[in-house]
């Protein structure tokens, strides 16, 4: 099963309003593909705004910034200028909805999950510069996006040449972050880090968290046994997390997926692609833990099997395991759990044992905490406790006050006989 940690918006193609006619002129009718064509036969970059139609800083953009006569004459001289809707409301037209495709890919391609976001493309097609959020004034946007015309793509490829002074470094991370060049990232953060004496600065304790993905990288180590150093500047508890994601990524997660990749969206979104092997050794992978992370083998491969279970929709194994574990399990892990079981199995065993688990949770504090009734009142739900649900869920909305929208949502369909799932 290709499980996503993540939510993937649906992007689609829009058309702002018509600009004054001194401002900046966005392209009408043409595919994505026509648009790259066009850029390259008139050599010409091409300029992305990427927005919502919910969007203030957007909205701020298309009224004051895009209209003035010197941010058209600059856009409109150097770019091919298009607009990207990244939300989907009743109103779209036919164009609108031959953009689907192509929009998504390029969201996806891109890792966008702010707006407004601006990205700029060279001739060619490559991305060479990335803005996020909106510019108050029409000098600054300008100034802002004048490094399209000069640098990332020129500064990747020195870094792929073998460029590597410190200095040109920080620039290139510095670069990669404002692109949200995920890839490239870590590799240059490492470079980094390897011409650095001392580790435990604050800088490079925060370039260390960003670019940790192996155990091999020089940022591990000191997450691992300078844990109490580094979580006065990453917070506590932060080392311990990415040595944990690191030692699954490194080790276990080769055994669960054949040929697997993991991919980063930011955001803490992330997704496992690749073939489930199923066939696991769990003995084997045990051992391997034991040899290199003996301290940390019981709690990876307690909170491995998990993941790997329900990658499989396999919610009997699921649901054994963490219940023999449950007493181990912190708190809102254990809720996640629950919920999981909640979302995607039928099987009436391991829903009432996710139920067992939701009313185990239901002390102290969390008696009166909305998510924790939620969970518990959405399980009953499911397991045909229809009165009981409605009086927990009561509970809930009432102490969920203004955040409660959802609560009461939830609680309309219980009422109507709807599924919450």
């Amino acid at each position: 099963m290709k499980v996503k940690l993540l939510v993937i918006l649906f992007f689609t193609i829009g058309f702002a309003k018509a600009q004054d006619a001194t401002g900046v002129k966005f392209e009408h009718g043409l595919s994505w593909t026509q648009v790259q064509e066009k850029a390259k036969k008139e050599n010409k970059y091409i300029f992305l705004d990427v927005y919502t139609t919910w969007c203030g800083p957007c909205k701020l953009m298309d009224r004051d910034v895009f209209p003035q006569e010197k941010v058209g004459e600059f856009f409109n001289t150097h770019f091919i200028n298009v607009k990207i809707q990244a939300d989907t409301t009743g109103k779209d037209s036919e164009e609108v909805k031959k953009w689907y495709n192509d929009a998504q890919a390029i969201a996806t391609t891109y890792n966008i999950n702010s707006f407004p976001t601006f990205l700029f493309f060279n001739p060619k097609g490559e991305l060479v510069h990335r803005l996020n959020g909106g510019s108050p004034t029409g000098d600054d946007f300008i100034a802002k996006a004048e490094a399209a015309l000069s640098g990332y793509h020129k500064q990747k490829r020195q870094f792929q040449s073998g460029k590597k002074d410190p200095e040109f470094l920080l620039e290139l991370i510095k670069s990669a972050q404002l692109m949200n060049d995920r890839e490239l990232m870590p590799l240059v953060m490492n470079e980094y880090l390897a011409t650095q004496k001392n580790l435990l600065t604050e800088e490079n304790l925060k370039l260390i968290a960003e670019s940790t993905k192996k155990v091999a990288d020089p940022g591990f180590a000191v997450l691992r046994n300078n844990a109490d150093k580094a979580d006065l500047v990453l917070g506590k508890g932060v080392s311990e997390r990415i040595v944990k994601t690191v030692v699954f990524d490194d080790i276990v997660f080769q055994y669960l997926k054949v040929d697997g990749v993991k991919k980063e969206y930011g955001g803490g979104m992330v997704e496992y692609i690749g073939k489930i092997n199923e066939n696991v050794d769990w003995d084997e992978i045990e051992k391997e833990l034991n040899l290199e992370f003996p301290d940390l083998s019981e709690e990876i491969i307690m909170t491995s099997k998990p993941m790997y279970y329900q990658w499989l929709k396999n919610w009997p194994e699921y649901v054994g395991h963490v219940h023999s574990h449950r007493n181990k399990i912190d708190k809102f892990l254990l809720l996640r759990y629950a919920n999981n079981v909640f979302l995607f199995s039928d099987d009436s065993v391991s829903l009432r044992k996710a139920l067992d688990w939701s009313r185990e949770l239901l002390v102290g504090e969390n008696k009166k905490s909305p998510r924790f009734l939620l969970n518990y009142a959405n399980l009953l739900y499911k397991t045909g406790k229809k009165e009981e649900a409605i009086k927990v869920m009561e509970e809930a909305v009432a102490l969920s006050g203004q955040e409660g929208g959802h609560f009461a949502e939830a609680l309309d369909k219980m009422k109507n006989g709807k599924k919450t799932w």
